[in-house]
């Protein structure tokens, strides 16, 4: 079951984040993601150490960071480097990286679209009982 949005299907996840970075490796926490990239949140001292020296970031001007993470027990670690296009303050401490994969193996992509295909089966019943 392909559909024809599954690059903009953003699929709810709880799961940690390494994120390379000059000073050793950075745990962030993945939000969502999607076909074509994912969402991360961190607190000020972890966005210090991600993007530092940065006051802002625009889709015309984004930065390049290294991440590394696994969607579940059943797929294979997933490596990318991915561009922040849209930095976000959602509370005091809490800020919103939204990233975009620069270069994703095949295999990679298969993982992704095999996580949201599952993702979508198991919230369709739920969805049913709503509407």
């Amino acid at each position: 079951m392909k559909r024809n949005l599954i690059y903009h299907t953003h699929i709810a996840v709880e799961n940690i984040v390494a994120v390379e970075t000059s000073s050793g490796e950075c745990n962030t926490q993945l939000e969502a993601i999607a076909r074509d990239g994912l969402t991360l949140t961190c607190n000020r001292k972890t966005l210090d150490q991600l993007l530092p020296n940065t006051v802002s970031i625009s889709p015309k001007q984004p930065k390049n960071l290294n991440i590394h993470f696994q969607l579940n027990d059943a797929f294979e670690a997933i490596q990318s480097s991915c561009e922040v296009y849209s930095l976000r303050r959602l509370a005091r401490d809490t800020f919103q990286l939204d990233m975009r994969f620069n270069a994703l193996e095949e295999n990679h992509f298969k993982q992704i679209d095999n996580y949201i295909e599952n993702s979508l089966k198991q919230l369709q019943p739920q969805l049913k009982q709503v509407a």
